[in-house]
């Protein structure tokens, strides 16, 4: 009798990839300037004096281009509260993410991530707008109360905070759900329904008559970078996103016996 022995031994280890990650450099950068900058833009913010009746004595609708112009029509109480309630919501969103079990390694850099992405819009909005100090759009509207217009902030018109804060949450809340759900039916609502919550925001914000398509515009695009960037530096660059795999050749053992 022939007995054959036929071992065969395979070893597969499968674990799940690290999709982003924190670095001293990277991360350092990102703070150092943002922690810093978002103080001392407060503090200017703070200094800031109230419009002169004079100031907007002196000012026309036919001053604006013509591109803008129609915001200058604009005024409602209700979308303003509207565009508040709202952008709350769409910067809160990529929370949810939490709740995705891929998201069980990357947590903290996940909550960094999060936190950086809402500094750097407050603070790239608030550059622009301590810079060029753009009168906003009900300003020139001559129907509305003098006294409504002489706020610090109606100084503060360019670019729209809001928008760049809305899309900045929802390009990244887009990209990083992609990262972790490559292969989802989902990705397509997910980034339908991001894009039209932020829109949604810049639109109320110039039916407000809180801000110019213009400002709306520039902040949909400063947002939109900055929502898919944080993610982009901190991912973790690997020939397959996925799964790690570590295989082992076979060993194989044949024993004859007569």
């Amino acid at each position: 009798m022939k007995k054959i022995i036929f071992l065969f031994f395979l070893s597969l280890q499968i674990s799940m990839a690290q999709h982003y990650d924190l670095s001293w450099k990277t991360d350092g950068i990102i703070n150092g300037i943002g922690i810093p900058a978002s103080g001392i833009l407060y503090y200017f913010e703070t200094q800031n004096e109230k419009i002169t009746p004079d100031e907007i004595a002196g000012l026309t609708r036919n001053d604006v281009n013509i591109l803008d112009r129609s915001a200058t029509y604009n005024f409602s109480h209700s979308s303003a509260e509207a565009s508040d309630y709202l952008v709350r919501i769409t910067a809160a969103a990529p929370l949810l993410l939490f709740l995705d079990g891929k998201m069980k390694n990357d947590r903290l850099t996940y909550a960094v991530m999060f936190l950086e992405n809402l500094m750097f819009s407050g603070v790239m909005a608030n550059i622009s707008k301590e810079s060029i100090k753009r009168y906003r759009p009900f300003v020139y509207n001559p129907d509305i109360e003098t006294s409504v217009k002489l706020a610090a902030d109606n100084r503060r018109s360019f670019f729209s905070g809001h928008t760049t804060t809305a899309f900045s949450s929802a390009v990244f809340l887009a990209t990083v759900f992609n990262e972790l759900n490559p292969n989802s039916q989902y990705k397509f609502y997910v980034w339908a329904g991001s894009i039209l919550a932020a829109s949604s925001v810049g639109y109320l914000r110039y039916s407000a008559g809180k801000h110019y398509p213009t400002d709306v515009l520039a902040g949909a695009i400063v947002g939109s970078a900055l929502g898919y960037l944080i993610p982009y530096v901190h991912k973790v660059k690997t020939t397959n996103d996925d799964l790690t795999f570590s295989l082992s050749y076979p060993i194989i053992t044949l024993s004859y016996q007569f």
